[in-house]
């Protein structure tokens, strides 16, 4: 079974199309990817969806790199 981490890596890479190999837990959204801030909110609430979590209001403002979001997500998932 993949881990959280792999799941959310693999999900990231395939929805903007880019490599796995170009995503870090440090990969940025808007400075390395060139991602602006609504499409890092739907590809949180896309996220969403996959998991069947609620990530909440307060967190989603906080989402700026991949290791970011991973964390989010396992936190979301634990409760």
């Amino acid at each position: 079974m993949e881990s959280i981490e792999d799941q959310v890596l693999n999900f990231i890479a395939n929805k903007r199309k880019l490599p796995l190999e170009a995503l870090t837990l440090d990969t940025r959204f808007i400075d390395d990817l060139g991602i602006d801030s609504v499409e890092v909110m739907q590809l949180a609430m896309d996220l969403e969806q996959k998991f069947k979590i609620q990530i909440p209001d307060e967190s989603m403002n906080k989402l700026r790199s991949v290791g970011d979001v991973i964390g989010v997500v396992k936190v979301c998932r634990s409760e």
